[in-house]
């Protein structure tokens, strides 16, 4: 029995051009991998004089920002990134390799995205850091949320769904989150977890495992705890 990336998103419009590359008939995780290939066809922001950066601002190669994207005074833009129509980038971002960010997305003051997906309309406002994860159409990460996508022993990542648990073959995956989820302030997402749409979890705690759609994270959650234990590389 697979677990679809449909249970969890609708392919946002915006990213229409990268479809082919993330059908919704597979497991999410099995995207992560293809981020890289599917930036390598596009058409990176010019620099002879048709978009400015700002001095405080360093581009990498292979980057797109759309138009409208108005740029901040300070960050680290690295190599293959995708930056959509209307998004709100603040000052002390650093987006590492091969990230795409869809249409009106807010990236905040010392926020770290790598090697992810962000869906239309999510928000990671505040001192968040988003790796190896896909975070579905507005999500909603409270201050200081963070993915962790690596096993303090180091051992590939274990997805735990209801059905089944699935070898991801990988040492580093963040966390799957569901459309229109909410995640209050201070919480760890350990490395691996789902969570179902529209799910909402509390703050200042740490959650491990799998929560259904239209779920509250509670610590008394049988899924919510502390292992495998989990940081952010």
């Amino acid at each position: 029995m697979s677990f679809p990336a449909s249970t969890l998103f609708d392919w946002p419009r915006s990213l229409e051009n990268f479809a082919e590359y993330f059908p919704l008939d597979e497991e999410p995780w099995l995207w992560l991998p293809k981020i890289e290939r599917a930036l390598e066809g596009i058409v990176p922001t010019l620099r002879d004089g048709q978009r400015d950066f700002p001095p405080g601002l360093q581009v990498g190669q292979n980057v797109y920002i759309h138009s409208s994207v108005k740029l901040p005074h300070l960050g680290t833009l690295e190599d293959n990134i995708y930056i959509g129509e209307g998004v709100h980038l603040n000052p002390g971002i650093y987006i590492r390799r091969n990230v795409i960010i869809a249409a009106n997305c807010v990236v905040g003051t010392a926020c770290e995205l790598k090697n992810s997906i962000l869906m239309e309309g999510t928000k990671v406002p505040h001192f968040n850091y988003v790796g190896d994860s896909v975070l579905g159409n507005r999500v909603q990460l409270g201050a200081m949320v963070v993915t962790a996508n690596l096993r303090l022993d180091h051992r590939d990542v274990l997805i735990k769904t209801p059905a089944k648990s699935y070898a991801t073959h990988r040492r580093k995956v963040g966390a799957f989150v569901g459309d229109e989820v909410r995640v209050a302030c201070n919480t760890a997402l350990q490395p691996g977890t789902v969570l179902g749409r529209r799910c909402t979890l509390l703050p200042r705690f740490v959650f491990s495992g799998f929560l259904e759609a239209e779920h509250t994270g509670l610590p008394k959650d049988r899924n919510v705890g502390v292992m495998p234990g989990g940081t952010e590389a």
